[in-house]
């Protein structure tokens, strides 16, 4: 049995990061979940663990998340860390199936460099800061594609994990991720989105496209940035036809969706 850790950042509302909790718990055969906060939110529950926010995690700079929570977790007995969204929801089995698969990490956005995608067009224009990385690194790069995901569901192999929680202090120290970070703040490009995709893809790391996400014009998937999902999306639905994992779910206990979807499956809950 593939054996998973789960991790999110929080901003606020701990009760709705339970829910999220409980949904991983259920579906997801109990595994040990992991949260940081930068707001000091909460306290550890059953298995929800809490652990030090190293690293900021502003806008356009989730991937920090990552980065502290690969350095916790990187002695640890797992096969692959699923990084989500505190605005997530499972509500049906199944997520498992994605494992059938060898890989490393997940990018459903690959293109070359006639780009459509924001962030990768940003990178793009950055290009030099991040070639400058990956000689800090020791690295080539391998192809002259783009690669990117959506940071609200991020999937990393055990390897992958261990790179990043080697290199981070080498990437801490380049000027090139010093340029990329400039690029964050000043040209909204958002490295959650951008920096490991391309960096895993770089190092020769094997890349799944993510079944769980939408692609760029469609937004009729699950998994999807805008907008939140609305009650009349899935009300009078058969349980069994419920998908595997919702995002956003907006986060308020009291949103028709996020209710619906809480008992339905029967989880209102350890709060």
């Amino acid at each position: 049995m593939i054996k998973l850790i789960f991790g999110f950042p929080l901003h606020k509302k701990f009760e709705t990061a339970l829910d999220l909790y409980c949904s991983i718990k259920k579906f997801n055969n109990n595994p040990l979940v992991l949260y940081s906060s930068n707001q000091d939110i909460g306290e550890s529950v059953d298995n929800l663990k809490k652990v030090p926010s190293k690293r900021v995690y502003k806008y356009n700079f989730m991937h920090n998340c990552v980065f502290d929570m690969c350095e916790v977790i990187k002695d640890m007995d797992f096969d692959f860390f699923v990084k989500l969204d505190s605005d997530c929801l499972f509500a049906n089995y199944g997520f498992e199936r994605i494992f059938e698969e060898k890989f490393d990490f997940c990018a459903q956005i690959e293109q070359d460099q006639a780009l459509r995608w924001e962030h990768g067009v940003k990178l793009f224009r950055n290009l030099k800061s991040y070639l400058e990385l990956l000689d800090d690194l020791g690295l080539k790069r391998k192809s002259h594609t783009i690669a990117g995901t959506m940071c609200c569901l991020q999937i990393y192999s055990k390897r992958a994990v261990k790179f990043i929680s080697e290199n981070v202090e080498t990437i801490e120290r380049s000027k090139g991720y010093a340029e990329l970070k400039r690029a964050a703040h000043y040209q909204n490009l958002c490295l959650s989105d951008a920096f490991f995709p391309n960096l895993l893809k770089d190092i020769g790391f094997i890349s799944i496209h993510n079944p769980f996400t939408t692609d760029l014009q469609d937004d009729t998937g699950f998994v999807r940035w805008r907008p939140y999902w609305g009650i009349d999306e899935i009300v009078n639905k058969d349980i069994s036809k419920l998908a595997i994992l919702y995002h956003p779910v907006q986060r308020n206990l009291n949103d028709p969706f996020r209710k619906y979807i809480m008992e339905k499956i029967n989880l209102r809950n350890i709060h």
